[in-house]
């Protein structure tokens, strides 16, 4: 074993986990990016020491080092347990004071590590070992090196527990990382176990823990990086969806059961094990539930339970290409609302005391839409005062879009009051207010109407509540949906190449044929997409593929050689990605599709080499015909009797059964006893 082998790996590794360290520090104002910073940063110290460790000739040199290894040490640990907290959202634990007494362990194990040499309390002794392939240290440990191993893998043990007490609550999209996390952190628990007891002793008494610091880094580096979780952590969909008081269910666009929030399954008294039924026997208890996902003509009902009273509202999803992916249903508790409307029929007082103590905004409109009153909770929801308000008009309250969407529903609703008669009518939308701040908030506002002693529509009134979480919620969900389509569209093409490649029986010029029209499907834009694959003094393309400066390539390549490769072109200019218009993910999956051809082609050329070799093999033995068994000879003559019983002579018979020639000639005995004239002059 070269001991600067295995410290080039090791100082490769530090680079890559200092790469990492670098990311991290310029996107330090990231959520999370500080916490990875640092796991990185100690993960480079610790490697890059024990690198330069294995590299040191002198026991001086070499302890040198070590002290060095155990401070990245000593930030790797304490971050594990930070990494866990804050990928589940346990802010609280967050607090300036707790953090810092995070660091008070490791830092007191630090100080016995450095003044060691006055006390042997976490090294007995220390001497160089020569004997193996190259210098190592050679240590008893002391009492407290125990309380050091301990209290560093508690850390670690601790980290693990909230990951998995995680893993089996969180929603089944996030569990794949949960568990890769889950993963990193056994690695170095475990490698420190078994290095640390003896159980496990690498040639040369090489320590296996900074190797498992490397595995433990990349893990984390894929979940936090690869799953991008700087911009989108898993808790935030718990802080979208789960954490809101409103009531969610998702359903797919076959009314199945997807996921459901805390509040959901409470109000409608679901359990867990309700997730994946159709909707039709999930709400066996609520009818009117079942009415709003099945043909429904307005998306809204209202439903009374236990004394509750709840609105349930169905948004349908849609794709970009306007396809329908499921259905969000959110239910509100209105059960105040309707306390308060009540209250509004009983008594003024009683109306501003509910109204000015409510976290929705109510408010009450003239026929002009011009505000009359408005709830003190305007301000926390829009940053107005109430007397900013009622000096404001409709115009100024809402963006454009819904404004002329209020002013159409008002009008419709105005026609059906005539059509219909129903004094107790209510309308139900979403619009986009303006905030004091310039930007805006979505509000999902009831209203009905204020009539006078005949009944006659004089205003408006209502109770608007901010949902823009549930607006991001959908849009979130929206996004996703995009996400897995296109993820599908390469998962489609690849397994309609790879069925071609696995049947073995199609031409390879039709397999070429079919990926050049296949492959522009699986990307973003594929009416602008073209391919192309050239392969050895042949090429393939679709009609439109012309050479832009937007293209990306991979190479194909049998046995090592390049015998062709596959271009992809966009015809026009799109948003700049990984690698102009494309992305990572298009990368790997170009790259797929010609390793995929590659290897196919090497298969079809090894079988026809094979069959070759099998076609010589045959004709070699047919050339080949053996002589076996008794052969009756005549002792005089040297005829040999063949099957038929007739006497054929030696040549013949063996000429006609082997593929040996015979050149004749006559041997010095013959020579004298035949012709002794010409045996004397030989």
């Amino acid at each position: 074993m070269n001991p600067f082998g295995i410290a080039l790996i090791l100082l490769i590794s530090a680079l890559l986990s200092g790469s990492l360290a670098v990311y991290a520090w310029r996107r330090r104002g990231k959520p999370g990016a500080g916490i990875f910073f640092f796991l990185m940063l100690g993960t480079t110290i610790a490697v890059f020491a024990y690198g330069m460790e294995l590299l040191s000739a002198t026991l001086s040199g070499k302890l040198a080092w070590v002290r060095i290894r155990y401070a990245g040490t000593a930030l790797i640990y304490p971050m594990y347990l930070l990494l866990a907290l804050w990928y589940t959202n346990k802010k609280k634990w967050f607090a300036p004071g707790r953090v810092a007494l995070l660091f008070v362990l490791p830092v007191f194990s630090l100080i016995v590590l450095f003044t060691n040499s006055l006390h042997h309390l976490h090294y007995a002794s220390i001497s160089l070992n020569t004997s193996g392939p190259f210098p190592m240290i050679a240590k008893t440990y002391g009492p407290l090196f125990a309380f050091y191993f301990i209290t560093s893998f508690g850390y670690v043990l601790l980290a693990l527990a909230i990951l998995g007490s995680n893993y089996l609550v969180t929603s089944p999209f996030f569990r794949r990382q949960t568990a890769a996390l889950m993963l990193g952190t056994i690695a170095p628990l475990a490698a420190a176990w078994l290095y640390n007891t003896g159980m496990v002793k690498p040639l040369g008494g090489l320590n296996i823990l900074p190797f498992a610091y490397i595995f433990s880094s990349l893990t984390a580096a894929w979940v936090i990086l690869g799953r991008k979780l700087f911009d989108l952590r898993p808790f935030a969909h718990g802080m979208i969806f789960e954490n809101m008081t409103d009531g969610f269910i998702v359903l797919n666009k076959q009314l199945e059961i997807l996921d459901a929030n805390p509040p959901a399954l409470r109000l409608l008294d679901l359990l867990p094990d309700h997730m994946g039924q159709f909707g039709n026997k999930a709400f066996v208890n609520h009818p009117a539930l079942i009415r709003l996902i099945h043909n429904e003509p307005h998306a809204h009902v209202q439903i009374e339970q236990d004394g509750q009273v709840f609105d349930a509202f169905r948004t349908s999803l849609f794709d970009q290409q306007q396809n329908l992916a499921g259905h969000l249903i959110s239910l509100r508790d209105v059960t105040s609302i309707k306390k308060a409307e009540e209250a509004l029929r009983k008594s003024e007082n009683q109306y501003r005391f509910l109204a000015e103590n409510m976290n929705d905004v109510l408010w009450m409109m003239d026929l002009d839409l011009k505000t009359v009153y408005v709830s003190p909770s305007i301000e926390a929801v829009l940053g107005f005062t109430q007397e900013e308000r009622l000096r404001q008009d409709v115009q100024q309250q809402l963006t454009p879009q819904s404004l002329r969407i209020a002013r159409e529903t008002l009008a419709r609703e105005k026609v059906l009051e005539k059509q219909t008669g129903d004094p107790k009518r209510k309308a139900t939308l979403t619009l986009e207010f303006c905030h004091r701040d310039g930007s805006t908030r979505w509000l999902e506002t009831i209203i009905s109407g204020i009539r006078d002693d005949q009944g006659t529509l004089t205003g408006l009134y209502g109770a608007s509540r901010d949902v823009s979480g549930r607006k991001e919620a959908e849009a979130s969900i929206l996004r996703f949906s995009e996400e897995l389509r296109e993820k599908n569209k390469e998962l489609q093409c690849l397994y309609s190449v790879s069925e071609m490649v696995r049947k073995g029986q199609t031409l390879q010029e039709d397999i070429l044929s079919a990926c050049v029209s296949l492959i522009p499907q699986a990307y973003d834009c594929p009416e602008i997409a073209g391919c192309r694959i050239p392969w050895e003094d042949r090429e393939y393309k679709t009609e439109n593929f012309a050479r832009t400066s937007w293209m990306q390539t991979s190479d194909i390549r049998v046995r090592g050689n390049s015998i062709g490769k596959i271009e992809v072109c966009y015809l026009e200019p799109r948003p700049e990605k990984d690698e102009g218009p494309f992305s990572k993910e298009d990368r790997k999956f170009l790259d797929g599709i010609a390793d995929l051809l590659g290897k196919s082609y090497e298969r079809r050329l090894a079988a026809e080499e094979r069959e070759k070799l099998i076609e010589d093999l045959k004709n070699a033995l047919q050339e080949v015909k053996t002589l076996t068994g008794m052969l009756p000879i005549c002792a005089s003559c040297k005829k040999i009797r063949n099957d038929q019983g007739y006497w054929e002579r030696i040549e013949r018979y063996i000429s006609e059964r082997s593929s040996v020639q015979f050149s004749h000639g006559i041997c010095p005995e013959c020579m004298k006893k035949l012709y002794p004239e010409m045996a004397d002059h030989s």
